[in-house]
């Protein structure tokens, strides 16, 4: 995860995500990370599509954002499902802490 957790970023700032993966789906799977508040997928987020990862082991990416907030990111959802996404083949949390902001400016004397 980049940045590391925990971190506090600004709103449209993006956490970078690197996975490795194994599947025997024969036609390859489809990765997600989605961002969790207290349990739910926290709202005015923006992320990753997921490209068709092949057969076998290998290394993935992804990316997530919050857009407007303030709002903390406490887990990142996994799923991992077959090539048209008619089936869940995995899916698990981590914890994590990312804070999401809006920068106000106070300028003296105006």
């Amino acid at each position: 995860l980049i940045p590391k957790s925990p971190a506090s970023l600004l709103y449209g700032d993006r956490v970078n995500i690197a996975f490795e993966y194994y599947t025997s789906e024969p036609d390859g799977v489809r990765i997600f990370v989605r961002p969790f508040t207290n349990g739910s997928l926290t709202p005015n987020y923006g992320a990753h599509g997921s490209p068709l990862y092949p057969t076998g082991n290998g290394k993935g990416s992804g990316w997530f954002t919050i857009n407007s907030g303030p709002v903390t990111v406490d887990q990142l959802r996994f799923q991992m499902f077959n090539n048209d996404q008619s089936k869940l083949l995995l899916e698990f949390r981590i914890n994590v802490s990312y804070y999401f902001y809006k920068i106000y400016y106070i300028i003296p004397g105006i």
